[in-house]
């Protein structure tokens, strides 16, 4: 929402996880007409090919270079970080193209280093720090949810009791990337 995907444009999503998943069938409900897929965890990209993205396993080689090669060097025109790590950030940055959109949500303690001229001004590049929907956006999200464009069944892959030694094994297993697409405590 805050991204103002167009009909037309072509999005990269780095982070395929439960937010990841929702923005991929996002961006191809609001008319994108490539949606990449970018994480390193084979499971969660199938499933985002599953809803029409093209997957991109940045284990096998740079996702820069693959998004550019596959859009003739232009770039894309959205990227969404939903990482928080300064190398997808970074990677984010570099996959846009002219008067591309960039949209930080991963949350970090890290600093990211940026060639201002090289990788924003030269390309007018806008930069969107994005930490949480909006509360005006929900009945939306609620109402795509209710219309199948937002299909959330396969999204959440583990639900955890209300327990200390269950949630500190899942944030365990989200500090090694291998706690499942989305996990919900439950009381």
């Amino acid at each position: 929402m805050k991204v103002r995907i167009k009909p037309g444009d072509k999005v990269a999503v780095y982070g395929i996880g439960g937010l990841g998943q929702s923005a991929v069938q996002l961006a191809r409900a609001f008319g994108a007409t490539m949606v990449f897929a970018v994480d390193i965890n084979q499971e969660k990209l199938d499933l985002a090919a599953a809803h029409g993205a093209i997957p991109v396993n940045a284990m096998n080689g740079d996702p820069v270079i693959e998004i550019k090669n596959r859009t003739n060097n232009r770039g894309v025109d959205v990227a969404l970080e939903l990482i928080g790590l300064p190398l997808s950030q970074k990677q984010a940055l570099q996959s846009v193209g002219p008067l591309g959109r960039v949209v930080l949500v991963g949350l970090t303690d890290k600093s990211l280093s940026v060639d201002t001229c090289k990788e924003i001004l030269d390309n007018e590049l806008e930069l969107i720090g994005s930490n949480d929907h909006l509360l005006h956006e929900l009945p939306s999200l609620i109402e795509f949810a209710a219309q199948k464009v937002l299909d959330v069944s396969n999204v959440v892959s583990r639900v955890i009791p209300l327990d200390a030694d269950a949630i500190n094994k899942t944030l365990d297993a989200l500090e090694k990337f291998d706690a499942g697409i989305r996990n919900v405590i439950v009381p």
